[in-house]
């Protein structure tokens, strides 16, 4: 089977046997690692093919500023940092980078543009649950799904050490998907997306790319599924499923580890939650007198 101008979702997703959310199963087999390379490979008007384009980066960046308290000059700890799409925006105004990430390709990337802009901004390649900074940072983000695909164990372990890396007083904000109000009782929904491309993050070769967005509100759980089909027909999938969280159990959490929550805000992280959004921005301060 090749593909063609003509392959449609429907004809794609038919080779796939159905599925329901266990299925799923590890939580996440995409190759991030691997995969670094090749998005880097993908820029797209000041990002990359597959990642949040450069106009809402833009807009993340300065919500930050504002929502974290940045003053001049402020050391920022950004983790899961990626190619530096928000680090190095905020090296560029002057803000003290130090972003960490496991993947290394990215890392060099966002390292490279830094030095050759002169920002400062440095990018370490480590695991935010193995870091050990204390009291270095005025303030931290996390600006991507990955705390949505963290354990119960993995959670605490992130916020523990998060807030020893923070500096008394000091800010996180942290993307985090959330189960919308009255959800529970819903059923299950799809939403699809293909792609045609001569490259992607997924190949060098031309192919076509399905992406699937499946919600699961009484398990509190979705699924982000990648379908791709080469120019020779072969067919290959991946996922990440990830949490929809509780806003008010999470907010507990924030707190049992030092956190105090300070806001919850839509995606945009400048209008409060909406009861109908599953993408949100929290807001928590370490206390200023914290041990």
């Amino acid at each position: 089977m090749t593909p063609s101008a003509s392959l449609t979702v429907e004809a794609i997703l038919a080779r796939l046997p159905e599925r329901g959310l266990e299925a799923f199963t590890p939580w996440d087999n995409i190759p991030w690692e691997a995969q670094a390379g090749q998005l880097l490979r993908c820029p797209l008007g000041g990002s990359f093919i597959g990642l949040r384009p450069g106009h809402r980066v833009d807009h993340e960046v300065a919500a930050l500023i504002d929502q974290l308290g940045l003053r001049p000059g402020a050391a920022v700890l950004d983790l899961g940092c990626g190619p530096g799409l928000h680090g190095n925006r905020l090296g560029a105004r002057g803000y003290s980078i130090t972003g960490i990430d496991i993947a290394g390709a990215v890392l060099d990337h966002a390292q490279a543009e830094a030095d050759a802009a002169g920002w400062p901004c440095r990018y370490l390649r480590m695991s935010f649950l193995d870091m050990t900074f204390a009291r270095r940072f005025d303030a931290a983000f996390l600006a991507n799904s990955t705390f949505n695909h963290l354990a119960d164990a993995e959670l605490g372990e992130l916020l523990r050490r998060t807030r020893e890396a923070l500096t008394p007083g000091g800010m996180f904000a942290c993307e985090v998907h959330v189960a919308p109000e009255r959800s529970a009782s819903a059923a299950p929904r799809e939403h699809r997306r293909l792609f045609q491309l001569p490259y992607s993050p997924w190949s060098d070769r031309p192919h076509h790319w399905v992406e699937r967005l499946l919600s699961f509100p009484a398990q509190r759980q979705r699924v982000t599924h990648h379908v791709i089909v080469g120019d020779d027909g072969e067919l290959r999938e991946h996922w990440s499923r990830s949490r929809l969280h509780d806003p008010r159990a999470l907010t507990a959490l924030f707190a049992a580890h030092g956190l105090a929550v300070r806001g919850w805000y839509d995606h945009d992280l400048r209008a409060p939650l909406g009861p109908e959004s599953d993408c949100a921005w929290v807001v928590a301060q370490r206390g200023e007198g914290s041990a």
